[in-house]
């Protein structure tokens, strides 16, 4: 589906749930919706408190079927949810799916979505593309409490960074070429759980200094500037200390001591 014709897409066909006006079903997928209803302020709230921003505007989610989601977001049958412009678009099947799957909730994978909503909202379309992936979706993923990484655990991840597979923190982003999973030959759970790891490291180190980069993205600064400004050295010098803390991860339980 072309991002230029999912936009002109006409959204008049999704029913407005009667718990939560921004939250709209199609078709079969009204359970769902309403369940997501249900989550939405306190997704919302977790969002605004955790980023230290609220939302400029409220939240749009539409709750889709599979033909409906990729109609509307341009993204895969397979995907369980995704942020397209000034919306939120869910995947009812697919979110079903990674529930029973890999007990990760929708309501996990809402939050994900708002934390990239809200960031696209404050920093603007070309300030928001110009992060790097890597670093988007490890906020993301560590907001959410683990959505987008459910299918690789913390250990497998740090076994890939430690044989040589892993994503360059000193990327510095572009809004045409931005690097993700493929980039790097990297599955996606295990460039989302990477990412997450490394972000959430970055955070426990100095969140006051988390904090500072993280509005100065919102206002839309360039990414290393930021992180430099905030933590006083670039982001890439903080690579072989989080590798250090997190290689013992690595070592079969078998050979632990």
């Amino acid at each position: 589906m072309n991002a230029a014709k999912a936009r002109l897409e006409p959204r008049d066909r999704f029913i407005e749930t009667p718990l939560h006006a921004q939250i709209r079903y199609y078709k079969e997928a009204e359970g769902m919706a309403q369940r997501l209803a249900e989550a939405m302020d306190a997704s919302v709230q977790k969002v605004e408190r955790m980023n230290g921003r609220t939302f400029l505007d409220p939240p749009k989610v539409f709750v889709c079927d599979a033909d409906c989601f990729f109609q509307f977001s341009t993204m895969q049958r397979t995907v369980p949810a995704g942020h397209f412009m000034d919306s939120v678009f869910m995947n009812d099947p697919e979110l079903r799916r990674k529930e029973q799957q890999f007990s990760m909730a929708p309501e996990n994978f809402l939050v994900h979505e708002l934390t990239h909503l809200l960031f696209y909202q404050h920093a603007g379309a070309i300030a928001y593309m110009r992060t790097p992936a890597w670093f988007r979706e490890g906020w993301a993923v560590v907001v959410s409490g683990g959505a987008g990484a459910q299918a690789c655990s913390p250990e497998e991840a740090v076994r890939h960074l430690l044989a040589g597979s892993s994503f360059d923190p000193a990327e510095e982003g572009s809004l045409f070429r931005n690097r993700t999973a493929s980039s790097y030959a990297l599955p996606y759970p295990v460039f989302y759980r990477q990412a997450a790891m490394f972000v959430d490291y970055l955070r426990k180190s100095d969140q006051s200094a988390f904090q500072d980069a993280l509005h100065s993205l919102f206002d839309g600064d360039d990414f290393q500037k930021a992180f430099e400004h905030a933590y006083g050295r670039p982001i890439a010098s903080h690579w072989l200390n989080f590798k250090a803390g997190v290689q013992m991860m690595a070592v079969p339980k078998h050979l632990e001591r």
